[in-house]
């Protein structure tokens, strides 16, 4: 079936080419056989100044290129001539290559285009912020700065920021700063706090003033103060109604009572107070009057109306009589941190962007600069313009106009204000708006639509055309439909519903990863061009709008099995394996942080056991440290200790002497870290996320102390991530990453997990208003406050109503929302998409998610023991992982189960003192396969081994193809080493004849969940072999055979293989035998049948409800 549209979109002449080649890329021979479509020619005209609003899809990047190159071929400029400004380094990198791909496509043919290749390496193509560098570093002098400076990053600037807010508040409490009282007296005792809500206000404030290009010594109070009644006013309000206060009295007669009386005469008192008051005395009068604003005047007719009145005049007053108060103390506060964070930048040698626009606009104000670079760059093209913010408008304007016009052709924008969604970094919307009034304004063909989407199919563009025409109804702009070039079978979209649960982000996680891994498993038709294509892991990505449930997640995901990759270090710092060396440092750095050095002796740099911690723990109160007390310990808990103590001795050694990158080096070296990581589950994720802290601090390490590094991570862990890095190698892994990341990305399958989206405006106890104006919460209500959190608020909702937007059309084949039953919160993903389904539901396919759909992959459930056999098709209820949801289900592998059977105490040392809920797959294979090289990933080659070897298979074939797979990371040595040992095994394997019998059907890798209690067991069986009477379970083990011979393997195994004999009757109801297949043995005697009786399998059910007992008691 094609995809192909029968009948062109109107207005479009495009050759069917696939989508991907629009927009991620072409040959060069590509680039100059494919045609732009009508509305993409129009906009690559160069005669003109365009604006052009390029729907999502639309095929931007190649409309951008295609005018580059008319502006070299037709236009005559050079590249040096031409200013290219993309949103981000790697947008800029993309655009310089496929330039460079079609002037060598060009050169061949003529090769004058060799000399436009090599001018395109010095082309000004790159971020806004690198352009402001080169002209900067071309004009020192003029400029006022130093031309050897280096451009702090996002997270060093922030840093710096941070510091400096902490030092200007330390400083101002150190000298009893009147402001700061001020600031504490009005708005709260949170403004003292360094780690307050009010610290983290003056920050949004000060980079907000400095992202609308507004000086700190220029910020001002909100202009709606000037509305409100003048103090005067409101004095004389107050008195008018005080004086009146008498005649009030006697008119109540009977009715006045002693706390109303009460209630008068302390208006009156103040009233008093504030006739002579200037605005500076409000402060002093402030408790006092602050008490009057929360009167009630209670029922009796006359007082009721007496008290309303003078707490409206005592609140008009303290509004506008504090507000300049207010503002001034903020600004003395902002001007500290504007002072104390440039000396901070000064003494690292560097400028922040904020820096290099303030500068360059200063720059512009030297017209021999302006007129210099008038003749050297004749035009500018601008990508993501709906990204702009004020300052950079400004400049932008200021260096294309000549006098007060701009020339015709020398400025190009393009953008999509649908898909403005960087907001809190500065991204002012209306600033696309203005420019297309202003051009437009001259001549209305200045704004050029491309509506033509060549990514989704066309029941995707009909819905987000339908949804967006309702969501954005009545914004300034009206909503432009998009045209679908694929064409598709609708509904292409689908509304999963989650049960309901107490813990909705877990009902959420569950849902997700049971449809994701129904629609790998079930090899659903639904991706593709020509034909339609099985789902395969790598084409699903799910978006989020945070990473609040991020972890709720990963634990589902790998629950069901299913592969993933966390794109755009979301969590990155969160992850053990990074704590865990990051607590190493944190130990040497300072002896009496036992916190981290208790946490790295339990991790696996260490591992030592909680019994010795709780010993060291006791004896260092005799004195000492917890590294001294090593004759508490015995054995291998000792050695490990003292091998702790060398290892921190080393690093505190060589603290100091040593270049970070080399410390970090050496702390994984001493520890043997990466190896031990290698080893377990998710080895290669967490080689490579311990090879990337390496890389950060090897960028971070020029100008920095270890100290300083630590510090940098804590203030790195808590910001957004970085721009997504999409994986080259393609693996087949689902990939999860926030919808900002996801921005000019596109996958076949989307999930967008929208029941826990909600929205919510976080406001502390100041705002700026639309104007840059400073507008404060007073604790009664204030008509400017409620006015500016009014325009916040719709600010805030118009960007996520786009945020929404852009997850929508990242969808090419395949859109899924998890959502749950609407509320009453109107303002969010899920009511929004729950009432339009209700509306026009041809738009989806709606599911409701099984309650338990994630955590199964067998032909019937496994019921409970003691329980009616549940009917077919039917799924054991859903079960939240402890830890992240209220429920008390806890899961354990069989492995576990066979470890608590034979050492109790062990156990309860290793899974329960410690609170450790692993996920079950993780501890099944790290423990079944921890004799082996390599451990769980050579458990893991061997299962696929096992999985496509027959009799008739070229080991040598299979194992060359499998070892680089399963171990990337590994050296010649190690890779031989497991090549051999797999090899040696599989030998064995392939000449045994394994178990008889007249099998028709066989199944491998058979996973499974049985539930007992509150309890889920999680198993995997190896074979299942199916005849007529009877199924057979054989189980792999590759234990090395003990000099008393195979007695007491067996004897170790059987519980689990009669475990598994259990859960197959259970599930096939027919019998079962159950076989342990040792391939150590010879050939012919690797199979070793294990008796199985139903007296067996009541002790077996007898232990394990004694197991349930234990972990319930």
């Amino acid at each position: 079936m094609s995809l192909l549209p029968m009948e062109m979109p109107a207005g479009t002449a495009i050759l069917p080419v696939a989508a991907d080649m629009i927009n991620t890329g072409l040959s060069s021979k590509e680039a100059l056989s494919v045609r732009l479509s009508e509305e993409q020619t129009e906009a690559t005209a160069i005669g003109e100044n365009l604006i052009v609003n390029a729907g999502a899809g639309s095929g931007k990047t190649t409309v951008l290129i295609s005018r580059y190159i008319r502006l070299l071929e037709e236009g005559g400029l050079s590249p040096g001539q031409i200013v290219a400004i993309t949103f981000t380094r790697k947008a800029a990198r993309e655009m310089r290559e496929r330039i460079d791909e079609t002037l060598a496509a060009l050169s061949m043919s003529d090769p004058r285009w060799e000399d436009v290749r090599e001018q395109l390496v010095s082309a000004p193509i790159g971020t806004i912020h690198s352009f402001y560098a080169q002209v900067l570093r071309a004009f020192p002098v003029e400029a006022g700065i130093n031309p050897g400076f280096r451009v702090l990053d996002e997270l060093e600037s922030g840093l710096l920021l941070d510091k400096a807010i902490t030092a200007a508040f330390q400083q101002a409490v150190a000298e009893n700063c009147p402001h700061l009282a001020l600031l504490t007296e009005i708005l709260g005792a949170q403004a003292v706090e360094e780690e307050g809500k009010f610290s983290r206000q003056i920050r949004h404030i000060y980079t907000t003033l400095l992202n609308r290009g507004i000086p700190v010594a220029e910020a001002k109070l909100s202009q709606l103060y000037e509305d409100l009644p003048s103090v005067e006013q409101c004095k004389e309000s107050l008195l008018a109604l005080t004086a009146g206060e008498a005649e009030l009295a006697a008119a109540l007669e009977g009715k006045d009572k002693p706390e109303m009386i009460r209630v008068r005469q302390a208006i009156i008192t103040a009233a008093k107070d504030v006739v002579g008051a200037e605005a500076e005395d409000l402060v002093n009068l402030y408790p006092s009057l602050v008490a009057l604003t929360e009167l009630k005047g209670g029922r009796v007719k006359g007082h009721k109306e007496f008290v309303a009145g003078c707490v409206e005049a005592v609140q008009g007053l303290l509004s506008k009589g504090l507000a300049p108060l207010l503002g001034r103390a903020v600004l003395a506060l902002l001007t500290r941190v504007d002072e104390t964070f440039r000396q901070m930048k000064a003494r690292a040698g560097g400028l922040d962007f904020s820096d290099l626009q303030f500068a360059m606009w200063r720059l512009l104000e030297h017209p021999q600069v302006l007129a210099e670079l008038d003749k050297k760059y004749l035009t500018y093209m601008i990508d993501e313009f709906q990204d702009t913010d004020r300052i950079q408008h400004k400049i932008i304007m200021k260096l294309v106009r000549r006098g007060e016009a701009i020339p015709p052709g020398r400025l190009f924008v393009v953008g999509d204000e649908k898909q403005s969604i960087y907001r809190f970094r500065g991204a002012d919307v209306e600033v696309f708006n203005e420019v297309r009034s202003q051009l437009t304004a001259s001549s209305p063909q200045a704004e050029k639509q491309i509506t033509c989407n060549f990514r989704s199919r066309r029941p995707l563009i009909d819905l987000v055309n339908a949804l967006f025409s309702r969501l954005l109804a009545g914004e300034a702009t009206q909503y432009t439909p998009l045209r679908a070039y694929r064409q598709g079978e609708a509904p292409c979209a689908e509304i999963l519903l989650c049960p309901e649960q107490k813990d909705v982000a877990a009902a959420e996680a569950a849902a997700m990863a049971a449809r994701i891994r129904e629609m790998v498993a079930g090899k659903e038709l639904l991706v593709g061009d020509d034909s339609l294509l099985p789902v395969r892991y790598r084409d699903i990505a799910i978006l989020i709008r945070s990473r609040t449930h991020i972890k709720e997640y990963e634990h589902h995901l790998r629950l069901a099995g299913i592969p993933y990759t966390v794109v755009g270090g979301i969590g990155f710092f969160e992850q053990q394996e990074v704590q865990d060396i990051l607590n190493l440092l944190r130990a040497v750095r300072n002896c009496r942080d036992e916190i981290s050095l208790v946490a790295a002796l339990r991790s696996p740099l260490f591992a030592l056991d909680d019994d010795s911690i709780f010993a060291l723990a006791c004896s260092r109160e005799r004195g000492g440290s917890l590294l001294e007390q090593e004759a508490v310990l015995e054995g291998e808990q000792r050695e490990r200790l003292q091998r702790a103590r060398e290892v921190i001795a080393q690093l505190a050694a060589a603290e100091g002497r040593l270049e970070l990158p080399e410390y970090l080096e050496l702390a994984l070296e001493l520890t043997h870290y990466r190896e031990a990581v290698l080893t377990g589950y998710g080895g290669l994720q967490r080689y490579a996320n311990l090879e990337r802290l390496v890389d950060l601090a090897a960028s971070f390490a020029a100008d920095s102390s270890e100290e300083d590094f630590l510090t940098w991570v804590e203030f790195a862990a808590s910001q957004d991530e970085a721009e997504a890095q999409v994986d080259s190698e393609e693996s087949d892994s689902v990939r999860v990453m926030t919808i900002h990341a996801s921005k000019g990305l596109q996958f076949p399958v989307v999930f967008l997990p929208v029941a826990t989206a909600g929205f919510r405006l976080r406001t502390g106890p100041m705002l700026l208003d639309n104007e840059g104006g400073l507008a404060f919460r007073y604790p009664w209500q204030c008509p400017v406050w409620e006015e500016v959190k009014e325009q916040e608020r719709l600010r805030e909702l118009r960007e996520y109503k786009r945020l929404l937007y852009v997850a929508m059309t990242r969808a090419r084949d395949r859109l899924v929302f998890v959502t749950k039953e609407a509320d009453k919160a109107e303002e969010s993903f899920n009511y929004w998409l729950r009432e339009f389904a209700s509306l026009a539901p041809e738009h989806f396919i709606c599911k409701e998610a099984g309650s338990g759909e994630g955590s199964l992959e067998l032909p019937l459930a496994l019921p409970q023991i003691g329980c009616p056999s549940p009917c077919p098709g039917e799924f054991v209820e859903a079960l939240a992982p402890v830890g992240s949801s209220a429920s008390t289900i806890r899961y354990f592998s069989i492995s576990q189960f066979l470890l608590w059977q034979r050492d109790r105490e062990e156990f309860q040392r290793r899974y329960i003192s410690r609170w450790v809920y692993a996920d079950p797959r993780e501890i099944s294979l790290q423990e079944d396969w921890q004799h082996e090289p390599g451990g769980a990933s050579f458990g893991s080659l061997l299962h696929r081994a096992l999985e496509i070897t027959d009799a008739s298979s070229s080991l040598e074939a299979v194992l060359k193809d499998l070892v680089p797979v399963y171990f990337p990371c590994g050296d010649k040595e190690q890779q031989d080493r497991v090549y051999y040992s797999a090899r040696t095994l599989l030998e064995g394997y392939v000449r045994d004849p394994g178990p008889q019998g007249d099998f028709f059907k066989s199944a491998r890798e058979q996973e499974f969940y049985y539930r007992l209690g509150n309890v889920l067991f999680y198993g995997i069986i190896d074979r299942l072999l199916f005849a007529s009477d009877h199924v057979a379970i054989v189980d792999y083990k590759t234990n090395r055979i003990p000099a008393e011979g195979i007695g007491p393997l067996v004897e170790a195994y059987e519980s689990q293989l009669r475990f598994y004999a259990l859960v197959t009757r259970e599930i096939y109801k027919q019998p079962v035998r159950a076989y342990l297949q040792l391939l150590r043995l010879p050939p012919g005697r690797q199979t070793v049948e294990i008796a199985l009786s139903p007296e067996k399998e009541a002790e077996l059910l007898a232990q394990l409800r004694e197991f349930t007992a234990c972990l319930q008691a």
